[in-house]
């Protein structure tokens, strides 16, 4: 009886240093290239106090969106 053999294989390179693409942080990203800067900090600003709103409304949501799983859970362990 004769076996056979089929193999495949995946190959991953990385790109070298001068071919990375350079990642900028979340201000560069919103002051680089602009002709006015200041209406870019103001923008920037007003990201950050938007992103920081959403995420704490989020967690408060969640905080009470697990209150109530957990007390609908208590509920029905008890019956």
């Amino acid at each position: 009886m004769a076996t056979s053999s089929v193999s495949k294989g995946c190959f991953v390179f990385k790109p070298s240093a001068k071919k990375k693409k350079k990642t900028l942080d979340l201000e560069s990203y919103f002051i680089d290239g602009c002709e006015d800067a200041r209406s870019s900090e103001l923008r920037f600003e007003l990201c950050q106090d938007l992103w920081d709103q959403i995420k704490t409304e989020t967690e408060i949501l969640q905080d009470e969106l697990n209150r109530k799983v957990l007390d609908s859970l208590l509920e029905f362990t008890k019956k």
